[in-house]
């Protein structure tokens, strides 16, 4: 059914009633999602979205909410403009060949970051093998069966409609750390 509706998605050419949709959309960010991007944008940090969605209502949506993505930001999505499917939760585990240039973008980098709402967005990670990589969960309507999956997967499970504040937070002290040996000895960023 995904793919039968890509495939007429791009044969009628759906894309052109993107922004009218998008108009009379009540969709929102995560609060605080604007200064996750801004805290990216200052370090420079590679920044790799993968998602399921559409291209054509992602990118305007954090337009529209004040959170464009950062400038070093590779997108892997689907497109209503596109027949074939991009990214579908199986092929997630591929992720990173589909975007070389991401690869070469975080050469040098040795920690990842992972902020995701389904187990299946771990599977990227399957291309970095030997990579430590910190794996957030956002998990909207827990049950206690849910939360304990999600614990075994991720290493922190904020619940609810949860802000950035978290994320934020983590970065803020990476950060401040970082300041402090770049200080003493011209040490980079590694995130």
């Amino acid at each position: 059914l995904f793919r039968c509706f890509h495939h007429l998605s791009a044969q009628h050419q759906l894309s052109r009633f993107a922004p009218a949709c998008l108009a009379k959309s009540n969709v929102r960010v995560r609060d605080c999602l604007e200064k996750t991007f801004a805290w990216l944008n200052r370090w420079d940090v590679p920044f790799l979205v993968v998602s399921a969605g559409l291209r054509e209502l992602l990118v305007p949506i954090l337009e529209k909410s004040g959170a464009p993505l950062p400038s070093n930001t590779v997108l892997l999505s689907n497109s209503l403009e596109e027949a074939a499917v991009s990214v579908t939760s199986p092929e997630k585990v591929h992720a990173l060949k589909l975007v070389p240039e991401f690869m070469s973008r975080a050469e040098g980098r040795t920690q990842v970051l992972l902020l995701g709402d389904k187990p299946s967005d771990c599977n990227p990670l399957a291309g970095l093998p030997d990579t430590p990589a910190l794996k957030i969960a956002f998990l909207g309507e827990p049950s206690e069966e849910k939360f304990e999956q999600y614990l075994k997967i991720f290493d922190a499970v904020l619940v609810g409609d949860a802000s950035m504040d978290f994320v934020n937070c983590l970065l803020d002290t990476v950060s401040n750390t970082v300041s402090t040996v770049r200080h003493t000895s011209d040490a980079s960023i590694m995130v």
